[in-house]
């Protein structure tokens, strides 16, 4: 193979290495695109409903938005275990060694299965599983709705008496005494201000919000969180499709290149 053969190959490698990671980046924000058009249009189609009109509606829709504030049972707040805050609902994450070359397991426990969210018509329940979804760009930490918590997170440590204190509150988490844990606390406060999108489903006499394909909770208002969906796909525009057609043409260039290569042996 000629010097300018190995030169041509050498620039299609280099292509097709573009082309690889420019496909993998289009794919992915193509992916986030078609995620935030479909929450945009999930925002404009769902009703705004009061809570206790939901709760006696006969038929409902797919989906759904309320707004409301965070309320106790009642039976009286939960406690979380680690900070002794009253709140509506807790989660609690114990991470064994989790700077470790062989970290151990990630323990996680939520307090209970649903909150209630009330208003001026009444009251609905929430399944608390949509703390894991978000309806806007910057609410998130921990994979947790973040403008609605509180939290406490430990220094990676032993931590034998807070670990007494779980497995007391019947948390069992099973690791050694040499171990460091990380634990982390997560609370929803009560009498904080909601919004939901979620698919209303019965739940024996009460009506419960629960998963949808495109769900999720927010403290920021409903207009505030659609005006925010739709900037965010403005802003996108065609520009993820543009990298995955440049991305293909980089590696068909790319192959095309090292085609004599691969040819001549």
């Amino acid at each position: 193979m000629t010097g300018t053969a190995h030169v041509m190959a050498g620039i299609g490698a280099v292509l097709i290495h573009f082309g690889l990671g420019a496909g993998l980046l289009g794919g992915l924000l193509v992916a986030i695109a078609a995620h935030r058009e479909a929450l945009a249009k999930a925002l404009d189609a769902a009703p705004v409903v009061g809570c206790g009109t939901l709760a006696t509606m006969s038929a409902t829709p797919n989906q759904v938005v309320i707004a409301g504030r965070i309320r106790h049972e009642p039976t009286g707040t939960v406690v979380a275990p680690i900070s002794g805050a009253e709140c509506a609902w807790y989660r609690v994450k114990v991470a064994i060694n989790p700077e470790s070359e062989t970290p151990g397991p990630v323990y996680q426990w939520d307090s209970c299965d649903w909150f209630t969210v009330a208003d001026d018509s009444g009251e609905v329940r929430v399944a608390a599983r949509l703390v894991d979804r978000r309806l806007h760009d910057e609410d998130i930490v921990a994979g947790l709705a973040v403008g609605l918590l509180e939290w406490e997170k430990l220094p990676d440590g032993r931590h034998p008496k807070t670990l007494t204190m779980l497995r007391d509150a019947g948390l069992d988490v099973r690791s050694r005494q040499a171990d460091r844990h990380r634990i982390q606390e997560f609370r929803l406060p009560t009498d904080r201000q909601i919004t939901v999108l979620g698919r209303p489903s019965r739940d024996g006499p009460a009506t419960l919000l629960t998963k949808a394909a495109i769900c999720g909770v927010s403290d920021r208002p409903v207009e505030d969180l659609r005006a925010a969906a739709h900037a965010t796909v403005m802003d996108m525009g065609t520009f993820p499709h543009i990298l995955l057609y440049t991305a293909g043409s980089l590696l068909v260039s790319g192959l095309l290149l090292r085609l004599p290569e691969w040819l001549t042996g």
